[in-house]
């Protein structure tokens, strides 16, 4: 064999590796950029968290779950810390859905916010969970039928205590 055919093969072969190594840098890279991780149980947990806070911002906070509390207590609590009436909160519920039917109204600690559940069935019968923000009285949210039936499916799933005091039926 010729000397030069003695250098090419080595140097081929380490152009070789050197390709296949560079190709292997490269689709390790694109494959960690574009695969998802896989979430742990307390990244579950965490996003389950997420899941029960509201999604709207209210001008009450209050602390959250008080266990040695009374419900009179608690109540009592509330309503002290609350700036707007009842009432009030079933005028902006009403404004809100003209012609609908109250049937009851609720001051809750909506996991930190101060709220009125103001219970309604409006014009065409649905049945209605408007959230009133107990200290400037605008209407927050809004839960249909709908979306209280998933919720009582997932409680059931996972039944946790939820704190509200009844005002008026």
């Amino acid at each position: 064999m010729s000397a030069k055919r003695l250098l090419f093969i080595p140097i081929a072969a380490a152009v070789l590796v050197s390709t296949y190594l560079l190709g292997s840098v490269m689709l390790a890279r694109t494959s960690a950029q574009t695969s998802q991780p896989t979430p742990s149980p307390a990244a579950s947990t965490a996003t389950n968290n997420q899941d029960e806070q509201p999604g709207y911002t209210d001008s009450v906070h209050i602390q959250q779950d008080q266990p040695d509390v009374s419900e009179n207590a608690e109540a009592s609590a509330l309503q002290s810390q609350a700036k707007i009436t009842a009432e009030q909160a079933k005028s902006a519920a009403l404004a809100q859905y003209p012609g609908a039917q109250i049937v009851s109204v609720t001051l809750e600690n909506e996991n930190g916010s101060l709220v009125y559940g103001v219970q309604l069935i409006d014009a065409r019968g649905n049945k209605l969970d408007v959230k009133v923000d107990a200290g400037n009285g605008k209407v927050l949210h809004t839960d249909t039928e709908k979306d209280n039936e998933r919720a009582d499916q997932e409680s059931n799933a996972h039944p946790e205590s939820e704190n509200n005091t009844e005002l008026v039926r």
